[in-house]
């Protein structure tokens, strides 16, 4: 990734989702990059979500088809 001048720091996680419609709840991967400023403060967040899972998961059909 090019970034401008500072460090990057990638967190690789886990989000739980529960849709009201079912009240499961479901895992679905992210990723957040921080980019750090030269005195060590954060100057840039960006957050990834697989959204092709978490929309699957959150917009499922309630059981009994409703």
């Amino acid at each position: 990734m090019r970034h401008r001048r500072g460090r990057l720091v990638v967190v690789l996680a886990t989000a739980q989702v529960q849709p009201l419609a079912t009240g499961e709840i479901h895992a679905c991967p992210k990723a957040e990059v921080f980019r750090l400023a030269g005195d060590g403060r954060i100057a840039e967040f960006r957050d990834y979500y697989d959204t092709a899972t978490a929309l699957a998961r959150c917009c499922a059909a309630p059981p009994g088809g409703g």
